[in-house]
């Protein structure tokens, strides 16, 4: 008897938003327009989208980067991140948020885990103990952290990681998590300005200082949420800020330490993709062990008349993913 296919669920995705009150800008190479403003005119047309669409969206993955670096150069930080909090609360799902760069020009990274951002991910059923017992989250609200996961079916999990589990934007100078990113940079970007990857070539065009990586801690607790997800048989979709694959991406955007990332989700054959935000001119590529990996392309530099925003369907073989304006469509 055939296997019965069903929709299982639906969920929305963006990354990038970067909203700034201010007029239209540039970004750093001075070769792409920042529509600042706009941004929240985008946010608001997916989020019209999701709230009508069927099957309805069960929640919606923020990719990273809500909020532009040059609120905090205006002293608007709060007020920019109050404004789009304010808009996705509009939405009767979940938003999950992943930290971006630009989040962390604005805040610390202990404050950013400890704000109205991370508001949903606290409302995920708690884990006091090393060993699930309903699988549906590794979020410990005693000891918050910028990755988590959780369970929108018995049939999935969804992992998000926090790329700037260490790095140099949003730590303290005195901190770990900071003293070890100075040491990566210095040891491998000799730049006087540890932004720019001039003279750098392949991936090691990665190692400035708007990148960051997964700590160790962060890495065993992506085994166990591997090995779980295995014993439950479930399939796996994990997020981050920044790719980890270099098809699919710029190599000056990659995570760090992604290579150690990508050891990791290769020793297991539950992984089916990988999305994540950064490069805002977005990417699709399929890696040596069948793991889709999107980048999306970043709402911020979208033109007015345009969007990039995606609305996924997940069914018990296969995954639709929707994509508006600059975003692929793409099955998996």
């Amino acid at each position: 008897m055939a296997t019965q296919i069903k929709h299982l669920f639906s969920f929305g995705a963006l990354a990038d938003i970067q909203y700034a009150d201010r007029d239209d800008g540039h970004n750093f190479q001075r070769t792409k327009i920042r529509f600042y403003r706009n941004a929240e005119n985008l946010l608001k047309d997916a989020l019209a989208e999701w709230k009508k669409r069927q099957p309805s969206v069960t929640f919606v993955l923020q990719l990273g980067d809500l909020i532009d670096g040059v609120n905090k150069r205006t002293n608007n930080s709060e007020a920019a991140l109050n404004r789009m909090l304010a808009i996705f609360q509009d939405l009767p799902v979940p938003t999950y948020p992943i930290i971006g760069n630009h989040d962390l020009y604005n805040f610390q990274h202990s404050d950013l885990i400890q704000s109205a951002l991370f508001d949903s991910v606290r409302k995920l059923p708690q884990n006091n103990s090393d060993t699930l017992q309903d699988g549906r989250t590794c979020y410990d609200i005693n000891e918050p952290s910028g990755y988590y996961s959780f369970e929108p079916c018995s049939q999935y999990r969804i992992i998000c990681l926090d790329c700037y589990d260490f790095g140099v934007p949003g730590q303290h100078v005195d901190s770990p998590q900071y003293l070890i990113a100075k040491e990566i940079l210095l040891q491998n970007n000799s730049n006087n300005d540890l932004n720019s990857p001039e003279g750098l070539h392949g991936c090691q065009r990665r190692f400035v200082q708007y990148n960051g990586g997964v700590g160790e801690k962060q890495l065993q607790w992506l085994r166990k949420e591997l090995q779980l997800a295995e014993s439950k048989d479930q399939k796996v979709i994990v997020c981050g800020h920044n790719p980890i694959f270099v098809e699919s991406s710029d190599p000056q955007c990659l995570c760090w330490n992604y290579e150690e990332i990508l050891d990791i989700l290769h020793s297991h054959n539950n992984v089916v993709m990988y999305m994540c935000g950064h490069d805002h001119d977005g990417g699709y590529a399929i890696d040596k062990h069948g793991i889709h990996h999107v980048t999306f392309p970043g709402i911020i530099e979208t033109p007015p008349e345009l969007n990039a925003y995606v609305t996924i369907d997940v069914f018990t073989d296969r995954i639709e993913m929707c994509g508006l304006g600059c975003v692929e469509t793409i099955f998996v």
